[in-house]
C-alpha cells in the first residue's frame, strides 16, 4: 500500500508542474458544460496555493472579443512573423522562373481563405488551424507552421460559377504541377471543398473544408486556453466527394 502511494506521489510531480514552479493538482477535466455564458468542451484547473491556472477548450461566439479578431488576422501577422521563411521560398522560386512572374485575372475567385471544421454536423473555426490560404494576381500562398510557403500561378481557370480550378508551376522539390480545385459548396456562406492534387506523384488528392475571409464571420470559433498543451477535439469524417457531387445535383 506504501508503494503504491509513493508511486502515485511519484507520478502526481512528474506529470504536473506548478504556475510558479511548485506542485499542483489537476481537477478532472469537465465538459462539454456551461459556465458564465461559455460553452467549455473541456476544462482543466491546475491549482498552486491560491492560484488558478486553466487550460480549456470553449466555444468563442463574440466576433468582437480579442480571440476571435486574433484568429482572423492571424494571416497577416503570420505573413510578417513568417517573412524570412516566405522571403527564402520566394527566392527558391525565382531562381527557377527568374523572369517576371504572369498576373492572372482571378475571375472572381475570393483572394482568402481560411480553414473549416465540422464537429457533430456543425461547422466551426478552429484556434489551432494554421492552414490559411491566399491568392494574388500571380502567387498562391499556404501557411504553414514553419511559415507562408509561395507557389507560382500558371493558370486560373472558371469552370462554373462554383468550380475554378488554379494550376501552379512546380517548386524546387516537385515534380510535376500543383493543381488546386476549388468546389464551391455554399456560396452565400463562402464555404468550399478544396481538392489538391500533385500531378507526377503516387500521391492521392487531398481534400480540405474551407471559407473566405469573408463568410468565416459567420462562424464560431473554438478556440484554447493553453497553460498547457491541449487537444484539440475529433472532428467529423468528411465524404468530401458526396460534397462535391451534392452541390453539382442541384
Amino acid at each position: 500500500m506504501k508503494k503504491m502511494f509513493i508511486l502515485f506521489m511519484l507520478a502526481l510531480t512528474v506529470s504536473t508542474q506548478a504556475c510558479h514552479g511548485q506542485n499542483r493538482y489537476v481537477e478532472p477535466v469537465k465538459g462539454p458544460f456551461t459556465k458564465n455564458d461559455t460553452l467549455f468542451f473541456y476544462r482543466q484547473l491546475y491549482v498552486v496555493d491560491h492560484d488558478t491556472c486553466v487550460s480549456a477548450c470553449y466555444l468563442e461566439r463574440n466576433r468582437s472579443s480579442e480571440s476571435y479578431k486574433r484568429y482572423m488576422n492571424a494571416f497577416e501577422l503570420d505573413l510578417k512573423r513568417g517573412k524570412n521563411a516566405y522571403e527564402f521560398y520566394y527566392k527558391s522560386l525565382k531562381k527557377i522562373y527568374p523572369k517576371p512572374f504572369v498576373k492572372h485575372d482571378l475571375r472572381g475567385l475570393p483572394q482568402e481563405w481560411l480553414p473549416l471544421n465540422s464537429y457533430k454536423k456543425q461547422y466551426y473555426l478552429d484556434g489551432m488551424s494554421y492552414g490559411f490560404k491566399l491568392f494574388s494576381d500571380s502567387l498562391f500562398i499556404e501557411n504553414f507552421m514553419d511559415g507562408p510557403l509561395p507557389h507560382v500561378i500558371k493558370s486560373i481557370e472558371r469552370k462554373s460559377d462554383s468550380m475554378y480550378v488554379i494550376t501552379c508551376l512546380p517548386g524546387k522539390e516537385d515534380k510535376g504541377n500543383y493543381v488546386l480545385t476549388i468546389h464551391l459548396i455554399n456560396k452565400a456562406k463562402g464555404i468550399a471543398v478544396w481538392k489538391e492534387q500533385k500531378l507526377n506523384t503516387d500521391n492521392k488528392p487531398s481534400y480540405r473544408l474551407m471559407v473566405t475571409k469573408e463568410g468565416a464571420t459567420g462562424f464560431d470559433l473554438i478556440d484554447y486556453i493553453t497553460f498547457e498543451e491541449v487537444e484539440g477535439l475529433t472532428y467529423d469524417n468528411i465524404d468530401y466527394e458526396a460534397l462535391i457531387k451534392e452541390k453539382s445535383n442541384h
